[in-house]
């Protein structure tokens, strides 16, 4: 379900058919500029986004739209990590049961590979550890939650 917020994302990376062309640095500086900086907008796109989200009557462009939406967040943490707690949004959806644990799995996973502390994110390490244990709780979580609480026991 495409917002304004979203479809302006989009439109700031039309040109990149395979979001993940965009890691090279200079594309990702020249792109990821034009984005909102400010962590907390991401929070609001996940809300909205998920607010009416129904998964079993998706069409396929919606699915390519979500799976696309996901990948956009993704390549922005890996950039400077600002759509962090936008993942953890995410897991926390995926781990309540109001989307399906896959989209919480492919959230966690760039957290996972990198975990990176920062003051982008509204968590202390210690509320990101409790977070992710809770996560863990939910089998197809499981894997990744704990990776991400051994990266913030060796970063953190």
């Amino acid at each position: 379900m495409k917002t304004i917020k979203i479809q302006h994302l989009f439109q700031l990376v039309k040109d990149y058919k395979d979001i993940s062309d965009i890691r090279d640095k200079n594309i990702q500086n020249e792109v990821f500029s034009n984005f909102p900086i400010e962590p907390s907008y991401y929070i609001e796109l996940i809300e909205e986004y998920y607010q009416n989200f129904d998964e079993d009557s998706q069409t396929d462009e919606e699915i390519i739209e979500h799976r696309r939406f996901e990948d956009i967040l993704r390549e922005l943490y890996y950039f400077d990590t600002r759509s962090m707690d936008a993942l953890i949004q995410i897991a926390e959806y995926a781990s309540i049961g109001k989307i399906d644990p896959s989209c919480g799995v492919n959230a966690l996973a760039p957290i996972a590979c990198k975990y990176a502390r920062t003051n982008k994110s509204r968590f202390s390490s210690e509320e990101l550890e409790r977070k992710f244990k809770s996560f863990s709780k939910v089998e197809d979580l499981a894997h990744n939650a704990f990776c991400c609480i051994n990266n913030i026991k060796r970063n953190g």
